[in-house]
């Protein structure tokens, strides 16, 4: 699923096996993944201040030199992925 934030990156999923493909038109915001075996990828301008992850076999795509880090019980259970945009 595709979505686009007219500001930050503000998103919470709880579900299992989902797919987001994440833009916003601002940096900042927080992104909650509370499911298992999702799929998130973050454009260059969604790059949200925080991501807490408390599900676990999460994966991430993130652009190279993102300063984006995981958090939360989930975190070291995910799996971080770097592309170049």
């Amino acid at each position: 699923m595709a979505i686009q934030f007219n500001r930050g990156t503000n998103l919470t999923a709880s579900g299992n096996l989902n797919s987001f493909w994440l833009n916003a038109n601002e940096a900042g915001g927080t992104v909650l993944i509370g499911g298992s075996q999702n799929t998130v990828v973050f454009q260059p301008t969604a790059i949200p201040a925080t991501v807490t992850v408390t599900g676990s076999a999460n994966t991430f795509y993130m652009p190279e030199g993102s300063p984006i880090k995981l958090d939360g019980a989930g975190a070291e259970m995910s799996t971080v992925k770097y592309y170049k945009p």
